[in-house]
């Protein structure tokens, strides 16, 4: 709980905080580079490719919400930490 931002890529409804990693061509990556989720992430840019459900996603925008919300949640996950979210493969917090 708190307050935070949230992010759309390529024009979706915004779904995404800034620290969460997705995984892209070239490895883990997310808008805001961190370690917040137990891996280091470098900057996602626009032009990167985004590994999905079926295959692969050029990123052409990212936005940031005009309205915040107060509540996220994180998954856990019984693998690798790895799920996909809104077609994209992402990292949970370990």
């Amino acid at each position: 709980e708190g307050e935070f931002d949230l992010y759309s890529i390529n024009n979706s409804k915004p779904f995404v905080t800034a620290e969460h990693p997705f995984k892209t061509r070239d490895g883990w990556k997310s808008i805001h580079a961190s370690d917040l989720h137990n891996i280091t992430t470098t900057p996602l840019n626009e032009n990167d490719e985004l590994i999905t459900l079926n295959n692969t996603e050029k990123i052409t925008t990212i936005k940031v919400s005009k309205e915040k919300v107060n509540k996220v949640y994180n998954l856990s996950v019984d693998n690798e930490h790895v799920y996909y979210a809104n077609n994209y493969l992402v990292h949970n917090k370990q």
